[in-house]
């Protein structure tokens, strides 16, 4: 008799770690969700973790972007002028690194960089006149 009780109990025990496990298992599944929502979110540029503040109106986070723009193309600028040279990339530079950059060496002499966060985009190319695509900036 002692022996069948002890079995009962044993079933018992294995019934509630299975349950213990279906829980953890259901967390574990709503967690890992919820994660690729945020990162989801993040990396198309929407709430909760976009890099540009989120205060910002449409024209306050264009103009951030083209003054990073404006200063990437300076130090673009300064190293061919110190070096003869264009970069191979950004990251040769100081520069940024992260995804939102794009920078393609066209040539010998001429070259292309452009900046996406979230749905604003800004873009310079060599053959423009920096002092003229940035002169709004140099005002204020």
């Amino acid at each position: 008799m002692a022996e069948i009780t002890q079995q009962r109990e044993a079933v018992r025990n294995c019934d509630r770690k299975r349950g213990a496990r279906r829980v953890g298992r259901a967390a574990l599944a709503v967690v890992t969700t919820a994660l690729a929502i945020v990162t989801g979110a993040n990396t198309v540029g929407y709430l909760p973790f976009t890099t540009a503040h989120p205060s910002l109106s449409p024209e306050e986070r264009h103009r951030e972007l083209r003054q990073a723009l404006n200063f990437a193309v300076r130090q673009v600028e300064a190293y061919r002028n110190a070096r003869g040279i264009l970069p191979a990339s950004l990251a040769e530079i100081g520069g940024p690194v992260d995804d939102a950059w794009r920078f393609e060496v066209i040539g010998e002499d001429r070259y292309r960089i452009a900046i996406a966060k979230g749905r604003a985009r800004v873009a310079f190319d060599s053959t423009q006149d920096p002092a003229v695509v940035f002169a709004d900036l140099r005002r204020q």
